[in-house]
C-alpha cells in the first residue's frame, strides 16, 4: 500500500510513517493476535483433556458390565472415543498451524524491523 498524503509529506520532513514501519507494525499485532488465540486454544484442549479424564475415570466405576445399560454404553462409547480422538486430534493441528504462523509472522516483523531501523539509520545520517 503506498504511502498516504500525509506520510508522504511527513517523509519530506523526516517524520513519516515508513511502508517498513507500516508493515513491522502490522506483523506485530498479527503476531499477537495469533498468540492469543493459540493460547485460548491450548486452554480448550486442556480443558476436554481434563474432562474427559475426569469423566474416564467416574464413568468406569459406576457402571457394571454386566448389566445390560453398561453392555450398550461401552458399545457406543468406543465409536464415541474415537470421534473424540479426532476432533482432539484435528485442534491440536490448528493449534500446531497457529504456532507456525505466529513464527512466521515473528520472523516478518523482525525483517521489516530491521530494514526500519536501516531506513531511520539513512535518514538520520542524511540529516546530520
Amino acid at each position: 500500500m503506498p504511502d498516504g498524503f500525509w506520510d508522504s509529506f511527513g517523509n519530506v520532513l523526516g517524520i513519516g510513517y515508513t511502508e517498513n514501519e507500516r508493515k513491522r507494525d502490522e506483523y506485530s499485532e498479527l503476531y499477537f493476535y495469533l498468540k492469543s488465540r493459540r493460547e485460548r486454544i491450548e486452554r480448550h484442549i486442556e480443558k476436554v483433556e481434563t474432562a474427559y479424564g475426569t469423566y474416564f475415570e467416574r464413568s468406569s466405576s459406576l457402571l457394571q458390565s454386566n448389566k445390560i445399560p453398561a453392555y450398550e454404553f461401552e458399545n457406543k462409547r468406543g465409536e464415541k472415543d474415537v470421534e473424540l480422538s479426532d476432533l482432539l486430534g484435528d485442534f491440536r493441528q490448528a493449534r500446531d498451524d497457529i504456532a507456525s504462523a505466529q513464527s512466521r509472522a515473528y520472523s516478518k516483523w523482525l525483517m521489516y524491523r530491521e530494514r526500519a531501523e536501516a531506513e531511520n539509520r539513512e535518514r538520520d545520517e542524511a540529516n546530520r
